[in-house]
């Protein structure tokens, strides 16, 4: 039976996250585009909290420390506050933040599900790509692979259903050294410039076989033991699709991350973080074929973010986009800093932009 974080999100807890969101100091570093593009609409759900909280004499510096140093505590006070007063104004409040937020804080049970579709087994080989850098100041990079690959080597799929790929840039291999990190192949870029990330998922995805099925996996998203089963069974069933098997992306706390990295999936235990709701990258599943449709990833893009967006609004030309309604569980790890804007990030790949920031 697999277990997942849970999404079930009550109004109060809606407001309750854009709260710590708005107040945590820390929560742009968690993605710099989403928390900008939310800003606006976290600090009319703050302004909102102060009003129904009334009388409770709220001290905006305490509530910015707290939050920087606990928001899950935060969270629970906020949220203490605010579930008394259930109204339509908070109703209406937190369908604002569900709909429009790309940020939010929240706290997860992980449960135990029976999943509804098919688990048969795997019909078409699959093929497990991750990208992959460690440098000396990014070591928990290191921890999150080995769970990654930890949870992958004990799946219900029979293990010659998929084959794990690591594609690692940097100046010398580090991954075959280490006896944690169980894989089927390894391919070495040898390459010290900003972390091309585009370029090791083509790599990964040129050595696939024909008609095998991609999983494109970043090394930093934890599965849970039906993955393999669950999605390949998805493709399968509908290969003209690219499926992105979540709604949205749960990115634990550091604390969390290292009991889950630790632990894996936990039925009952509870967890925090913050979701980037309806996101295009961390893990894509797609076809061979359409991938190759779709002209892989563009390597101009350097450094850290626009490639997946980029990908998948080519990629839906030729396979058109589903997604799944599940959570996409993150681990954390040391981050570089990250550009705010989108139109800053296509324009460092010579692209234009669009769309809402």
């Amino acid at each position: 039976m697999p277990a997942f974080p849970r999404r079930d999100i009550d109004a109060a807890s809606w407001v309750a996250g854009a709260v710590v969101t708005h107040l945590d100091a820390t929560s742009p570093t968690v993605s710099a585009t989403c928390w900008s593009s939310s800003r606006q609409l976290n600090e009319i759900a703050f302004t909102f909290f102060t009003s129904v909280a009334g009388d409770h004499h709220l001290d905006v510096n305490d509530l910015r420390e707290q939050a920087t140093s606990s928001p899950a505590d935060l969270f629970d006070h906020a949220r203490g506050l605010l579930a008394p007063h259930t109204s339509a104004n908070l109703e209406r409040m937190a369908a604002m933040i569900e709909a429009e937020t790309r940020l939010v804080f929240h706290r997860s049970l992980v449960s135990a599900a029976r999943t509804t579709e098919s688990t048969s087994p795997v019909e078409r080989p699959v093929d497990v790509v991750i990208p992959y850098r460690s440098t000396p100041d990014n070591p928990l990079r290191a921890r999150n692979l080995v769970a990654v690959l930890s949870a992958l080597q004990h799946q219900t799929a029979q293990h010659g259903a998929y084959r794990i790929t690591v594609v690692e840039e940097s100046d010398a291999p580090t991954v075959p050294t280490n006896p944690q990190m169980p894989l089927d192949n390894y391919i070495h870029v040898p390459y010290t410039g900003p972390f091309n990330r585009a370029l090791a998922m083509n790599r990964g995805a040129q050595q696939a076989a024909d008609g095998s099925i991609l999983c494109l996996l970043d090394g930093d998203i934890l599965p849970d033991e039906e993955f393999i089963l669950r999605n390949a069974a998805r493709v399968s069933q509908d290969p003209s699709h690219l499926h992105l098997p979540y709604s949205d992306m749960f990115c634990l706390l550091p604390a969390d991350s290292a009991t889950m990295a630790s632990d894996g999936y936990r039925p009952g235990r509870e967890h925090n973080g913050y979701l980037i709701t309806h996101p295009v990258g961390g893990c894509v599943w797609i076809t061979r074929e359409s991938f190759v449709s779709a002209g892989g990833f563009d390597e101009n893009f350097k450094g850290w973010g626009g490639e997946d967006r980029d990908f998948a609004d080519r990629a839906d030309k030729v396979a058109p986009i589903r997604r799944h309604p599940e959570l996409l569980t993150h681990l954390f790890h040391e981050r570089p800093v990250m550009p705010s804007s989108r139109k800053e990030i296509m324009a460092a790949a010579g692209k234009t932009f669009e769309g809402e920031e």
